[in-house]
């Protein structure tokens, strides 16, 4: 039961594997894609459930979690780049949100003081939600692009709306977490 939970998220890289080259070869078939992400998305609830409920959670585990959820985005977003149905700025945005969220998270982590409170992450309001609309925005838009046949501009302006959103809560996130770690920097250099 030890090794369940990353079972189950290896699990879920394959399968992010296998639905990025589903569409990348079958492109406009939906009823296959969203089976494929709604156990990419149970799955993801699943490890961390049972690494919880066993006391088979380890920083490897939280680490391995977290390297499978930007696997399914960034893979996932630069398919649907590839046919013109998300922008390359939504990629890299999200690129820019994973690495200041590691980066943040190492800093915090090293000047805290008690570190048994938290994990390998530290986690804010704002960029978790922000990681969970990225995260849930490439099933959503695909779906979206291929259920309006005329896929007309006024959808590709809703989306890029929707995108902006979400880009601006990612930022506000990635703005405080920096903010806190030059203050947690040089208060601890002083």
């Amino acid at each position: 039961m030890k090794h369940l939970p990353n079972t189950i998220t290896l699990f879920r890289v394959l399968l992010t594997i296998i639905l990025n080259v589903y569409i990348y070869l079958d492109f406009g078939e939906i009823l296959v894609p969203l089976i494929l992400t709604g156990v990419i998305f149970l799955s993801d609830m699943t490890d961390g459930w049972l690494a919880r409920k066993y006391n088979a959670a380890t920083k490897f585990g939280e680490g391995f979690d977290a390297f499978a959820d930007i696997f399914y985005v960034v893979t996932s977003y630069a398919v649907l780049y590839g046919y013109h149905v998300l922008p390359l700025v939504g990629l890299i945005l999200i690129l820019f949100k994973f690495l200041e969220f590691v980066v943040t998270s190492a800093i915090i982590e090293a000047r805290q003081h008690d570190r048994s409170t938290h994990g390998l992450f530290i986690f804010d309001h704002l960029g978790k939600t922000a990681g969970i609309l990225f995260y849930i925005t490439p099933i959503t838009t695909y779906v979206i692009h291929q259920t309006f046949s005329s896929y007309n501009h006024t959808i590709h302006i809703a989306i890029g709306v929707a995108l902006g959103l979400i880009g601006i809560m990612a930022i506000v996130s990635s703005w405080h977490r920096i903010g806190s770690c030059y203050k947690i920097t040089n208060s601890s250099n002083a």
